[in-house]
């Protein structure tokens, strides 16, 4: 049963690091988005 106890709670640290992860990659996703926007944008303004 122990074992069992053990296994749900590794279950749930892991279900958090993922959730975690996934914000971690779409907040970077969206940086990365809007520098990509704005130096396409000074790009044409420039020329």
């Amino acid at each position: 049963m122990r074992g069992k106890q053990i296994y749900f709670l590794y279950l749930e640290i892991d279900i958090n690091l993922l959730i975690l992860i996934k914000k971690n990659i779409i907040v970077e996703y969206s940086i990365f988005k809007s520098a990509y926007l704005s130096s396409y944008l000074s790009t044409i303004f420039i020329d």
